[in-house]
């Protein structure tokens, strides 16, 4: 027999063995057991004291799971006889304590979970409880051991098996089907066994499933079903009726799904419920209906409306919902395993600022601006060679070294005129000088720099004189600079997808600064190796220690008091908007009237940059360069704040709403709402509450085209539909007026 105890195991009364669940002898000592119907119920209650054993053959309600990792429950009254066999799966034998709640189911997981195994068969997991209404339903326990004991295998773990071995089958049926325990059941599969089948010679097992999806009064159009489902099978089909009947049920989660969201309010309501209590109407299946949900909700309402319209509109929403649909949240590096996770894309965010803008709009740099630096450096050195080979084939003939290189220049001009009479005649009419390398070289110089450089660079030389300027921004990324101040929405770090009521000051700056926080410290936390990363984490860290004394927290996270965020009690304490204006990052809001002073602060051009989503920072550079300051602002991505967002959804057997959204994504539906949602109710950036009343359109772009780039992203401005408009009043004007006058002319003739 092979045992072995942890450490981690060792603080409770626990035996590990490896042993075959084919050559168990168990010896139970049932006393004080009540709620039993029958005659061989009756003798169990009376039997007191005295073991009754049951035999190997009689343990066969485990055959069906020996291929699972085993955990079996009992009281300190049973005694377990067992002999070394090869077996099929761990067993981990342990006894009931209601005092000590360790996660032995954690610890089990860690270690079985990953264990080579030989076995072909699915692994799975199983939980056998022997009488628990011995230990949990006759003293005043915890009747929800089911939801929170820790020593349990975890909820949401696939092909788990959760079987109740008691002796008061109903009091267990009506524990089952309570709402606390219905609600936190999540991935288990309840199944029932009546000890008094314990004592029968029969060779079929009898197994009750229970239902979770269990509806006692379907609407018309929803599929009937049972509470409970009573197996009589064989110990070596028992395993594939108990999957084949969890996979059937399991289509019945469609009607206990959900989401809340806002609906013409701020207060939170149930999608399901869009046609009761919210008056909202019925939704047309047309572009208005779905128009006026959209107005009326965010886009995770929008977005959950579509997911259950089936139950919506067919009223199949007269029961509890089970599951949630979660809105796009930030996933974090580190995830729980057991939830499930759908990619919604990468969230990236950049800054714009006018801070030390510079163009392209000197007179050498657009000379020099066809060629590269390298290729400059090249072109010199073999015009140099090029001359100094001439000035050796030559040196007997003339004196004057400059005419080599005027003969060059003339090359590379295309200029016929050769400007030195020396070399002409040095060259062209002394016969003894004729040599074919000078020949050669003057030829190769001709073709490649006088003909085919030469036209080439012309070319390029004219394409960059038609590109507008292209403004440069001295910064690749904001956050690792030095004393910048950025400006950052409140609502740019909200993870949640709500219309949430208008918030006092404190709770405002609170909940932007604790995201912050919490943000900071997990990225000064993280292992990483890469040099970006690690700047980003010294960045990290360096807000993170600076947001300290604002919590009244030391280093060591020690409350030291006389923070800006203290707790209180009832009503939030006044916030004084200058106790934080030392800190880099300030939270600000696009609003009416420009109450914080955006426009006024980027335009001053100092150390100063606006941060948002790429999307937005889009948009608000359209508009800030379109100012009669003619300043540029210039757009910049950074990395700091980059992040994956997706849907966190906690696992279902055939999970009605992960497949829905899955089937949207793909198939591109969801990008093509999406897009109609944003184009319906489109977001409120400093744009929208501007007062301008004259645009200007830049000098320096005749098109209507000004680009502005950095780090090679272009942003072109485009401003020629403004500019063809205004051409096409004018040309309507004249044509009207010449009209008129020719209109006036035949009056005049025909007079």
């Amino acid at each position: 027999m092979h045992t072995f105890t942890t450490q981690a195991f060792s603080v409770i009364p626990v035996n590990l063995f490896y042993t075959s669940v084919h050559h168990i002898i168990l010896h139970a000592i049932i006393e004080g057991v009540s709620g039993g119907k029958g005659e061989h119920r009756e003798s169990l209650v009376h039997a007191g004291i005295d073991p009754i054993p049951v035999q190997a053959d009689s343990v066969k309600y485990m055959y069906p799971f020996q291929n699972c990792t085993t955990m079996i429950f009992t009281n300190k009254n049973f005694i377990w006889e067992t002999f070394n066999k090869p077996s099929s799966g761990p067993i981990i034998f342990l006894n009931y304590d209601t005092k000590i709640t360790l996660a032995t189911g954690g610890i089990a997981f860690r270690k079985f979970f990953v264990k080579t195994r030989r076995n072909y068969a699915p692994h799975c997991w199983a939980t056998f409880t022997i009488l628990p209404e011995k230990e949990y339903f006759s003293r005043d326990a915890d009747l929800d051991f089911i939801g929170y004991k820790p020593c349990f295998i975890h909820a949401n773990l696939w092909s788990q098996y959760f079987i109740l071995v008691t002796a008061v089958p109903d009091l267990m049926n009506k524990y089952v089907k309570s709402e606390p325990v219905l609600s936190r059941l999540n991935l288990r599969e309840v199944i029932i066994v009546d000890v008094i089948h314990f004592l029968s010679n029969d060779s079929k097992l009898r197994l009750n499933y229970h239902n979770i999806y269990y509806i006692m009064a379907p609407t018309v159009g929803m599929e009937h079903s049972e509470p409970w489902y009573q197996m009589e099978c064989l110990s070596n089909d028992c395993h594939k009726q108990l999957t084949a009947t969890g996979k059937n049920l399991s289509k019945l989660n469609k009607y206990f799904w959900a989401a809340y969201s806002n609906f013409g309010g701020p207060k939170f309501s149930n999608v399901r419920e869009l046609f009761g209590p919210i008056n909202v109407g019925r939704i047309q299946h047309s572009p208005n209906g779905y128009r006026r949900l959209a107005n009326l909700t965010t886009f995770h309402g929008f977005l959950s409306f579509w997911i259950l319209q089936d139950l919506i509109e067919n009223n199949f929403t007269d029961h509890k919902p089970l599951y949630f649909i979660a809105p796009i949240n930030r996933i974090g590096l580190v995830s729980h395993r057991v939830l499930n996770y759908v990619i919604y894309g990468v969230q990236s965010y950049s800054f714009v600022s006018c801070y030390e803008v510079s163009s392209n709009s000197d007179i050498l740099n657009t000379l020099t601006s066809p060629l590269d630096g390298i290729s400059w450096i090249l072109l010199g050195t073999c015009f140099i060679t090029v001359a100094l080979l001439l000035t050796a084939v030559l040196s007997n003939y003339s004196t004057i070294s400059s005419d080599r290189v005027i003969l060059m220049v003339g090359l590379t001009l295309e200029n016929a005129v050769l400007v030195s009479r020396n070399i002409y005649r040095a060259v062209f009419l002394k016969k003894r000088h004729e040599s074919l390398g000078i020949y050669i070289i003057i030829a190769v110089w001709m073709i490649l720099i006088g003909t085919i450089l030469t036209n080439w660079y012309k070319s390029c030389f004219t394409i960059e004189m038609i590109i507008p300027k292209i403004y440069r921004s001295p910064w690749t990324s904001v956050m690792d600079v030095e004393g910048i101040r950025i400006l950052m929405p409140f609502s740019l770090l909200n993870e949640d997808d709500f219309q949430i009521e208008p918030l006092v000051d404190y709770i405002l700056y609170l909940s932007f600064y604790i995201r912050l926080f919490n943000l900071c410290l997990e990225k000064s936390l993280q292992n990483v190796t890469y040099k970006r990363l690690m700047t980003h984490q010294i960045t990290a860290t360096k807000l993170y220690n600076m947001l300290l004394p604002y919590f009244g927290l030391d280093v060591n996270m020690t409350p030291v008091g006389n923070g800006v965020f203290t707790s209180f009690i009832g009503k939030p304490p006044p916030y004084n908007k200058s106790a934080l204006h030392d800190y880099p990052i300030q939270p600000i809001e696009y609003d009416k009237g420009d109450t914080f002073e955006i426009l006024k602060t980027l335009s001053s051009c100092g150390k100063v940059a606006l941060m948002d989503s790429k999307d937005n920072i889009d948009a608000i550079t359209t508009f800030l360069n379109d100012n009669q300051q003619e300043i540029r602002y210039v757009k910049g991505h950074d990395d700091f704040f980059t992040e994956i967002k997706g849907w966190t959804l906690f696992p279902v057997r055939g999970s009605y709403a992960e497949k829905r959204l899955k089937l949207m994504i793909s198939s591109g539906i969801f990008a093509h709402w999406e897009l109609i949602y944003k184009l319906w109710k489109s977001k409120k950036l400093l744009n929208h509450y501007a007062n301008r009343s004259q645009q200007a359109v830049p000098s320096d772009s005749k098109d209507g085209n000004l680009v502005v780039e950095n780090g090679g992203e272009w942003d072109v401005l485009q401003k020629r539909e403004k500019i063809v408009k205004s051409n096409g009043s004018e040309a309507a004007r004249n044509a009207k007026s010449r009209g008129g006058k020719d209109e006036q002319n035949r009056n005049e003739e025909g007079g």
